[in-house]
Order: C-alpha cells, then structure tokens, then sequence
C-alpha cells in the first residue's frame, strides 16, 4: 500500500504509487524522510510546474504540470538523477543548483536554456527559482523548484521588436530591387537561416526565378538563377499551387522531397531544410518566400507537413499585413508602398490593415505564419552546413546581385538539376 503522502497527483502521483523504486537514488518512498515527504505532498497536489531533487544524487521528483515540461523526459525522469534528465542544460543550471545547496536560493527570469525534450534541440526559455530544502537536523538535503516556461511569451516579443525593426529599416525605401531584398536578408538573419528570398514565377507557370537574394554565407547564392518547377517533385508544387505553405525539415528524409529523381536538385542548391511560402495571384502561383538551411532543421513551432491554417481564397481579397508579402507585391507594382507602411506599421500592434492593391492573395499560413512560428535553432555540428572563416569585409553575409540592366527576368538557360532544358 501507497504511503498516504503519495495519495492523489493525477497522472504522475498514480505512477509514483506504482513506480518501481530499487534503481532511484531516492529509495523505497516509505523510507523518505518527513520534509521529503512534506514536499512531495505539495507538489502533487499543485497545480503549477514544481519538482524536488534530493540527496547526494540529486533524485528527481515531480507533478503532472511539470511533466508537460519534460516532454518524452517523462515518465523515464520520474526517481532519476537529475544531471541525467538534463544533462544538456547542465552546463546551465549547475552554477544555481550548487548554490542552492549551499543554503542560498536563486531566481531567474527568463533564462534561455537550449533543451532536447521531444527528439531534438529547441530554444526554450524559463521563469524560476531553486530553493534549498533543509532535513530534521538543519542540512541542506535537496532544492525545490517552482518554474513557469516563458518560450512563447519570449517569442512573441521577439517578434514584434522584429517587426518594429524591419519597418524602421524599409521605412523611406522605395527601390522595387532594395525593398524584397532588405526584408530577405532581415528575416534570414532574424531566423538564423542560411538563405533566403524571393523566387518569382513566369507566366506558363512552369519556371522559377531568383533576381535576388540573401545569404549568410554558408551556401551559395541562387541570384540570377532559373529552374524548371517541376524539377522540385510534382508534391512540392502542389503544395504551393494549392497556396499551402511548405515545411520540410530533411530534404532526404521527407517523402515529398527524397525520391531520387528529385533529390538532385535540391543538393544543387544545397538545400536541407526549407520553409516556402507562396503567393497565390488571380488564381495561380505568382512568387514564393524561401528560408533555406543547408543541414537538417526543426522549424520550431511549425508543423512537419504543410500550413492548413488557410481560408479558400475569394476574388478580390487583397495584398495584407503583416509579412513581407506586401512588400514583394510592391517589387512587382502591385502595392502602393505608403499603404504596405501601414500595413507592416499595423502588424506590431496586432492589426492588419488591408492596402489598395492590385487583387492578390497570400496565404494566412505564409509570411506572417512563417514569422510567428519559426525561431532559431541551434543545429548539431554534425548537421551543420559547412563554413569558412568570416573575417573582415569579405566575410559579411551578402546579397545576390541583380542581373545586369536590361535582362530579361527569365534567363536563356534554365537550371533544374536533371533534365536541364532551354528556357529561351
């Protein structure tokens, strides 16, 4: 029979009464000693993310609120030792742990700690406080903790100082070439991407062309460049036509992306990983927004598989904020530039403005969607794309240039891995 300490607790509570305990440092719960048992008390009847580690070993116990924070850590973290559970923050924490268990609390707001808590690593951020729990003879015998994961809240300040930020930056331009181009490079520096820009689509609907775009110097530039659509695989196409944003996080892994005859061309751009959002005008693909990663990605926050977060798309709805689409519209003359400044104005106090346009759809699920979900993530060296040494002017991370005055936008030569064809 359950020590009656142990009575309730949902979930985890049931689990610590049928847990087995012969491999914890912890021990038999009947062994616990009282302020052990107090503090397990609580916590199991707490609504709030608490846990408790305790003894030499640090033995890790904690609620069901705390285990929406572990992640797939949880239910194998439950009577574990704590550098176990998270031994890729330890680095991090072990500083405030050390000091708890000399008998001095700690608190911090908002500490960023790189976590892998569901297959791979995620920026996460954090509100707590360690406190020392002290045993009958006054010892410091382990530390409590009462935390609230502030990843969101984090997040969404970021991105609307991104969004002040880009407007203060394009504010008083009105290049059509400057104007994609700057919003490209802020928005791959912002995500911490490898690539990115605009790809506009010619009227057969076949070919793809990159007048410009950014990069930070890890893979090349595709400026100047055309490739045949087709040569992306027939379920990448169709994902945008259908005006679905394109999420893959491993171009050899996911099955849109990976079949042999397809693959190729995504090596040749060395591309691993990808966001594409598109740009659906009077019914057709017209442009598409890329972020690329030369290695293996999780686009945190968004889904595996493409955006559904779209509405059918209706004649006349129009160019809108926020995202960076009002802004390619204007590149192409389809937006009046006073009009995309208050849309992107707009966006960083929750509005959305809609701009005299010409009638043009864009995803819910692209621009702004891509700047909600997406944040840094920081790849494993395995996974990374190679780099070279970044000193001095030659190192800063560039824009491709624009073709030479007077080109046409589509050039003689269309580039799309196998099966490369004219596009004259």
């Amino acid at each position: 029979m359950a020590p009656a300490f142990l009575t309730g607790g949902g979930e985890t509570g049931a689990l610590m009464r049928g847990h087995d305990w012969s491999s914890s440092p912890l021990g038999d719960p009947a062994g616990w000693p009282p302020r052990l048992q107090s503090v397990v008390e609580l916590l199991l009847g707490s609504k709030f993310p608490m846990f408790v580690a305790w003894g030499a070993e640090l033995g890790f116990l904690y609620n069901d609120a705390y285990a929406e924070i572990l992640g797939a850590k949880h239910p194998r973290a439950l009577g574990a030792r704590f550098h176990d559970i998270w031994a890729e923050i330890w680095p991090d924490i072990l500083p405030l742990i050390e000091t708890a268990m000399a008998g001095v609390a700690t608190y911090r707001e908002d500490l960023p700690l790189l976590m892998n808590r569901r297959g791979f690593d995620e920026q996460t951020w954090f509100t707590f406080s360690y406190s020392p729990v002290r045993d009958e003879e006054g010892r410091v015998a382990g530390m409590f903790c009462a935390v609230a994961e502030t990843t969101a809240r984090v997040l969404m300040e970021r991105k609307q100082a991104f969004l002040v930020r880009l407007g203060d930056a394009l504010r008083g331009l009105d290049d059509p070439h400057a104007l994609p181009t700057l919003a490209a490079e802020l928005l791959g520096t912002e995500l911490g991407a490898d690539r990115s820009g605009y790809g506009i689509i010619d009227a057969s609907g076949e070919v793809v062309s990159v007048e410009r775009d950014w990069t930070a110097g890890r893979v090349a530039s595709l400026a100047g460049e055309a490739r045949i659509l087709d040569a992306f695989g027939p379920a990448v196409i169709a994902e945008l036509r259908a005006g679905r944003t394109l999420v893959v996080e491993d171009c050899q892994a996911d099955p849109r992306t990976s079949h042999p005859a397809y693959l190729p061309t995504w090596d040749s751009i060395g591309t691993r990983a990808l966001i594409v959002a598109p740009l659906i005008r009077s019914g057709r693909l017209a442009a598409i927004l890329y972020v690329h990663s030369g290695g293996p990605r999780h686009w945190m926050g968004g889904s595996r598989r493409s955006s559904s977060r779209r509405r059918p798309g209706a004649p006349g709805t129009r160019c809108s904020g926020p995202g960076p689409w009002p802004i390619c519209a204007r590149a192409r003359g389809g937006c009046s530039w006073p009009s995309t400044l208050r849309a992107w104005s707009g966006s960083t106090t929750g509005s959305s403005p809609r701009t005299a346009s010409t009638p043009m759809r864009a995803s819910p699920g692209s621009s702004g969607w891509i700047l909600t979900v997406l944040r840094p993530a920081r790849r494993s060296p395995s996974s990374r794309a190679p780099s070279t040494p970044r000193t001095g002017r030659a190192s800063r991370p560039r824009c491709g240039a624009r073709w030479p005055q007077g080109s046409p936008m589509r050039p003689s030569t269309v580039l799309s891995g196998p099966g490369a064809r004219s596009a004259g």
